[in-house]
């Protein structure tokens, strides 16, 4: 880790990783530290497990985390990475930690609103799946549309939806 004098956590969405991120790390100087969070069960960290829950995620994550709020820092959390950093937050300042400067929700919904009034993604088969992440929007349509990448891919994106759609 570097010496800037703050952090800037970035946390990706459903189904994504710390890669998404990389481009951001042009923008890291002497005053902020651009800190991408691969999170478990994708690319370097492909052989952990998937989380059960966002509690879980959020419990581990915290854990792993913690030692890094030694300066200030902030939360960028995109869709899912959104939700994780509200329970991340939550998790610190129960555990006493210093808050973040600031946080930063993208593309995701209030975490006290309810879902959108549609059946849970996780729950459907196959083309049905895949169907409702095109209507959803945000997957790639080459990655969808490659039967082995999805066997790849599919597993961790159904996880993190349905740690999504069943938190509270």
């Amino acid at each position: 880790m570097g010496a800037a004098p703050r952090r800037l956590f970035c946390l990706p969405s459903a189904g994504g990783g710390a890669t998404a991120f990389m481009p951001l790390l042009t923008l890291d100087d002497e005053t902020t530290e651009i800190c991408p969070v691969a999170l478990p069960a994708r690319e370097h960290r492909f052989s952990e497990p998937l989380p059960k829950s966002m509690n879980n995620l959020a419990d581990q994550m915290a854990t792993e985390l913690s030692p890094l709020l030694d300066r200030p820092y902030a939360i960028l959390g995109y869709s899912m990475g959104a939700l994780l950093g509200c329970e991340l937050i939550r998790r610190w300042r129960e555990a006493g930690c210093a808050e973040p400067e600031m946080f930063i929700a993208l593309a995701a919904r209030a975490p006290h609103l309810p879902l959108e009034d549609r059946p849970p993604l996780h729950h459907l088969e196959g083309d049905d799946f895949r169907e409702a992440l095109i209507e959803l929007g945000g997957t790639p349509r080459e990655l969808l549309d490659n039967r082995e990448a999805m066997s790849l891919f599919e597993p961790i994106l159904r996880g993190d939806l349905k740690n999504c759609e069943t938190h509270a």
